[in-house]
Formats: structure tokens, C-alpha cells, sequence
């Protein structure tokens, strides 16, 4: 028998497989993850570049955390990136100067932090 899926919930069961995917195989420290959640990688991020930015330019980001194998992907994004235009289309800002990095699911070490373009 094939059961059917509502269309609606599509897009929230392949995000739940794809961080699920993500997770960390074993990670040796007697607590697990030091990272295991987007939130706490965010929480990172926000103390690092808070160093390396005033606060009125943070104020123009909002941060993203992506899984990614054994770290997390985390980016600043230009708030408000879009805006709608007469007839139905959109204005989309790609970049913006923010930083990302790389936060290790397991030890909470950042690599390959960098401005984006």
C-alpha cells in the first residue's frame, strides 16, 4: 500500500532528513557534540564577529547555520535581502560583505572563517 503525503509537509521531512544526515557519526568527547544544535553554533558566530564588527553593521545581518557533514556552515545574511517590485517580481542582494565560517559539530573549533563577497 502507498500511503500518500500531504504536499505541505514535504519541505519540513527533507529538511528533517538532510540534518539527520548531518549529524556527527561519533565524536569521542565523553558529552557528545559540543555544537549539536544550529542555535548554539549561532550563539559562536555572534560572540566571534562581534569582535570584528561595530554594532551598527551587525545590526544589518541576521546569522544562518547550515549542517554540513561534521560542522556547521555559518553565515551572516543581509536582513531584509528582497523586496517585491511593481508587477508581481522581486529585487534580490546576494552578498553584502557579512562573515562565515565553519564551527566542528563536535569540538565547537571555527575554521575557514572569512568575509563573503
Amino acid at each position: 500500500m502507498i500511503a500518500s503525503v500531504p504536499v505541505a509537509i514535504i519541505p519540513a521531512l527533507m529538511l528533517m532528513a538532510a540534518t539527520a544526515s548531518a549529524k556527527v557519526e561519533s565524536c569521542d568527547l565523553a558529552l557528545g557534540e559540543t555544537v549539536p544544535d544550529a542555535a548554539t553554533a549561532i550563539r559562536i558566530a555572534e560572540a566571534v564577529v562581534a569582535k570584528r564588527q561595530s554594532s551598527r553593521q551587525r545590526r544589518s545581518y541576521q546569522f544562518k547555520a547550515e549542517p554540513a557533514d561534521a560542522h556547521w556552515e555559518v553565515y551572516q545574511s543581509l536582513r531584509g535581502n528582497f523586496r517585491r517590485l511593481p508587477g508581481g517580481g522581486f529585487h534580490v542582494i546576494h552578498g553584502g560583505g557579512g562573515i562565515a565560517m565553519h564551527i566542528d559539530r563536535c569540538t565547537g573549533a571555527i575554521s575557514e572563517m572569512h568575509y563573503q563577497r
